[in-house]
């Protein structure tokens, strides 16, 4: 397969960025597809193909700086956006009203928890759940990333057992099987 296969750019650092966009793009493309169907579109002018060509013709190791964020989105957007994001040394995060808003609504998370989809499946320890809601959070931490992924999970198992029951005549086929039967001596009919 070695053999077969060949490196985007003959730069190290221009392959990174190609992988990089050929993984983001499907992937944000579904996410905009998404965000149209509820009537909020999304645009991600750094995927446009015009945008990406530009940049690529950047050398790699002139695209960082080790005392400045993102030096050439800077430089292009430089009268367009106030002197203080484009001087910035890190970027921006939400870290603090994240953690703060999560402190206020830690009784309504307990409330959530307390008869857990996600637990009744041996998919969480609600003990261990009511524990982490409680304990505050150290600066750092990664928890509400964890915490919100976790929360999506029930409210979509949630959703999913809220909905009328499809008999599995009208549900189709299993995923995976399409086209195809599974039979067993039990299933089949005798003439």
């Amino acid at each position: 397969m070695a053999d077969q296969v060949a490196p985007l750019a003959p730069d190290r650092g221009q392959h990174e960025a190609l992988t990089a966009l050929r993984s983001a793009g499907p992937v944000l493309r579904l996410l905009c597809r998404e965000y149209t169907a509820e009537g909020l579109p999304l645009e991600l002018p750094y995927l446009d193909d015009r945008v990406v060509e530009a940049v690529l013709e950047i050398l790699p190791h002139e695209r960082y700086d080790p005392w400045r964020y993102k030096p050439v989105l800077a430089a292009a957007m430089d009268g367009l956006v106030p002197e203080v994001i484009l001087n910035r040394t890190t970027k921006g995060d939400c870290e603090e009203p994240v953690d703060r808003a999560l402190r206020e609504h830690v009784p309504d998370l307990l409330d959530l928890f307390a008869d857990s989809l996600l637990a009744r499946r041996g998919l969480i320890d609600v003990d261990r759940m009511r524990t982490t809601l409680i304990t505050p959070p150290r600066t750092g931490d990664v928890w509400s990333a964890q915490l919100e992924a976790t929360i999506g999970a029930e409210l979509w198992l949630r959703e999913i057992a809220a909905r009328p029951t499809v008999p599995a005549a009208l549900a189709g086929p299993a995923p995976g099987r399409v086209g195809r039967s599974r039979r067993t001596p039990e299933s089949e009919e005798t003439p």
